[in-house]
């Protein structure tokens, strides 16, 4: 953790050093440089963190630790295989970190009913158990899953991202990530202290309808400026995001060319459940009472006796 938050460190402020001592000269460090440097640091700590509250102190061995893993083992390799056969496509990364992500979720899974021997005592006794645990085994439980959620959301969202930018007329049909996007074309609405150009998307799936989308090029008369406004579709499969940039022709409009932008970022709603699931986790870790430890308070020294005369 210390090593990758170092790297973390060193290609946000190395740019600035450089520009500093290089009398103005500018550099930038982008995503080749962290996904080189920060994610091959990163991947092992998800298997060990798997791993790691299986090992008891001193006492854990190889053959314990492995019969307690070796289903959730089994099962991540078994979803990252799934997930090659149903995408067929991206880096063989994204396979592994997937594999790496549904691990980290099923033996962290494993490792709570463990503590409170779900399945191998009655009901009733389990939950007894669970609420018996401390506070800290929650929160662990809960931010260790919530850094697997997390990663799935990561992952689908760069991985399989899908974005076209085109030029588009009314009737012009899109097809992006199994969806079929149908743009209807643009008309000029009026807003509180703003003109537009509203366009409108019809979206569709598999022949039925499921959302219309209306992006929006603003411009504001007092500012005397422009922006734009994109329509999402967002559920927990992914977001589907459209914007309407500058036309494509001077006589733009009902009969002219706009400049369409559409991306499908898949699962990226789970990097936001996960990093809610993370500072929860980390929350209830704090509240735990054996953290609550109170320093006794100094005693006020008793003045010492008179003796009498």
């Amino acid at each position: 953790l210390a090593a990758a938050t170092g790297t973390v460190l060193f290609g946000t402020l190395y740019p600035l050093f450089y520009e500093a001592l290089s009398g103005g000269q500018k550099l930038s460090v982008g995503p080749p440089f962290f996904n080189a440097s920060f994610i091959p640091m990163m991947l092992p700590l998800v298997f060990v963190m798997g791993l790691g509250p299986f090992l008891s102190w001193k006492r854990a061995t190889a053959g314990d630790v492995f019969a307690r893993v070796k289903i959730a083992g089994l099962l991540a390799i078994g979803f990252g295989l799934v997930a090659w056969y149903a995408f067929r496509g991206g880096p063989v990364l994204g396979y592994l970190s997937l594999g790496l992500a549904a691990w980290l979720l099923l033996a962290t899974l494993r490792e709570w009913s463990f503590r409170i021997r779900l399945f191998d005592v009655p009901l009733g006794e389990a939950v007894r158990r669970a609420r018996g645990l401390p506070r800290a085994a929650h929160g662990m439980t809960l931010a260790h899953a919530g850094l697997a959620v997390a990663i799935f959301g990561f992952v689908g969202s760069s991985v399989w991202k899908s974005e076209e930018i085109l030029f588009v007329k009314p009737g012009t049909e899109i097809q992006i990530a199994g969806f079929d996007v149908t743009f209807a074309g643009a008309e000029k609405v009026r807003g509180p202290n703003y003109i537009a150009d509203r366009g409108t998307l019809m979206v569709s799936q598999a022949g039925a309808h499921i959302t219309t989308l209306y992006p929006e090029r603003r411009f504001y008369p007092v500012a005397q400026s422009t922006t734009t406004e994109s329509s999402i579709r967002s559920n927990l499969a992914g977001d589907l995001y459209a914007s309407l940039a500058e036309p494509a022709s001077e006589n733009a409009g009902a009969q002219g060319a706009w400049t369409l932008r559409i991306l499908y970022e898949p699962l990226v709603n789970f990097i936001w459940i996960g990093s809610a699931m993370l500072v929860l986790g980390g929350l209830v870790s704090l509240s735990d009472r054996r953290l609550r430890v109170g320093a006794p308070k100094r005693k006020t020294p008793m003045p010492s006796a008179v003796p009498a005369e």
